[in-house]
């Protein structure tokens, strides 16, 4: 079976104990469609539920996104990939 995994596009801050907080851009992985409206996922070690508004599916095909690191050892902003 293929993950699933979604980026999130804005800030979420949990409401409830059962909700899973995160920040734009962080990397989740979906382990449920619970209705239309809302998703559950994991983060490291943290699981819980979020609206699906606020994030997109990761391209099909790649099993998990790429892990983005800044270069600070050059002026101008560059990217790693892992």
């Amino acid at each position: 079976m293929e993950l699933e995994w979604a980026v999130a596009l804005y800030d979420f801050t949990a409401e409830t104990e059962e909700d899973l907080p995160f920040q734009q851009g962080d990397r989740i992985l979906v382990t449920a469609h619970i209705d239309d409206e809302w998703w559950s996922g994991r983060i490291n070690d943290r699981e819980g539920f979020f609206p699906k508004a606020f994030v997109e599916i990761a391209s099909s095909g790649q099993k998990q996104p790429q892990k983005q690191c800044f270069s600070s050892s050059s002026p101008s902003s560059s990217f790693l990939y892992f």
